[in-house]
């Protein structure tokens, strides 16, 4: 090693010793950006640091925001984000900024927000991007909501993922300033309307399949195998997360959804299996508006799944699950992609 690179090792480490007694809440957030390509080499390892965001087009909120709370934003990147880290930080510094805020929002607003579309099964690399077109309902969500919960009940947080999955559908149109005064209790009742709609609309023409066996009891779960257009909706609707539009995927056999239901049939997960090697596979198994489950839960469920029934309903038939009358069509084929 030469001269000249351990000169500069060492005035690294002085640099993260600064910011550590200055500003400890910034230092992750200094060490991943001081590493980008562009980041300016000269002068105070601070203010280094807030021209370059500044450079970026981020406000002078959202320095405090790094100041104060940068440790968690590095935590809502490593849930949320894959890639380049330092691309990360910025593209994840640039929608806090897009929603106005100069406090980290919290966790469970954080989850509804950026869990519509992604979480840390499938992370994405650029939130900016896909929330940039409707940043302003966004917004005016994010200021609302934080006026009226400080912590919210599971339902209220399902309501917020819920208002979140309304606001964000393509093609609905900027909220008037009549609508922006209305408050929160207007925005549930908006999106409960819309969230109805949506499912009617995408139920009238479902399949119903076979699925290899009834509900399994699993270590005070019920392991409940849905097979049906209707079933998959109301699991995505009570669970806010995806599955709603995976019948196509589940009407093939080779792919299994179960709902694991708790005490007093409470959803506690989705859990996703594959037909793989003649026995069911764990995939993946989530929480409601896809939070990532425990670790021992995680592990119990993996455990379940090696004792299902190791049955192919496409191979050997299975049950075909009752439906709602009209929800049920003729053939997977007439199935409409929403």
């Amino acid at each position: 090693m030469s001269s000249t690179d351990v000169d500069l090792m060492e005035r690294q480490k002085a640099e993260l010793r600064e910011v550590r007694t200055l500003a400890p809440a910034a230092l992750g957030i200094f060490t991943v950006l001081c590493l980008a390509p562009d980041f300016p080499q000269r002068g105070e390892p601070l203010q280094r640091l807030k021209r370059y965001l500044r450079s970026k087009g981020l406000t002078p909120s959202l320095w405090k925001l790094v100041l104060r709370d940068g440790d968690q934003v590095l935590a809502l990147v490593r849930q949320f984000y894959f890639g380049k880290r330092h691309l990360a930080v910025l593209n994840a510094l640039r929608v806090l900024n897009g929603l106005a805020v100069d406090r980290m929002i919290p966790l469970w607003l954080a989850q509804a927000l950026f869990g519509e579309y992604g979480n840390a099964g499938r992370p994405k690399s650029d939130y900016y991007r896909l929330m940039s077109g409707v940043m302003p309902k966004l917004r005016h969500m994010t200021r609302v909501v934080q006026l009226v919960f400080e912590q919210p009940s599971d339902k209220q947080e399902m309501d917020v993922s819920q208002v979140v999955h309304w606001l964000t559908e393509p093609g609905l149109p900027a909220l008037s300033i009549s609508q922006r005064q209305q408050g929160w209790n207007w925005l549930v009742k908006k999106s409960l309307a819309f969230c109805a709609l949506e499912d009617e609309r995408r139920a009238v023409n479902g399949v119903a399949w076979a699925v290899p066996f009834k509900t399994v009891l699993w270590d005070n779960w019920e392991l409940v195998p849905m097979g049906s257009t209707t079933e998959l909706l109301e699991e995505g609707r009570l669970m806010r997360n995806c599955v709603g539009s995976w019948s196509k995927r589940c009407a093939k056999g080779d792919e299994l959804l179960l709902s694991v239901r708790g005490l007093a049939a409470k959803r506690e997960a989705t859990l996703h299996c594959k037909w793989h090697n003649d026995q069911w596979s764990f995939v993946n198994a989530l929480g409601p508006m896809n939070r990532m489950l425990p670790v021992a839960m995680k592990k119990r469920l993996q455990a379940a799944v090696t004792a299902l029934p190791v049955v192919n309903a496409k191979q050997n038939g299975g049950f075909v699950p009752d439906c709602a009358p009209g929800h049920v069509g003729k053939s997977a084929k007439t199935e409409i992609e929403i």
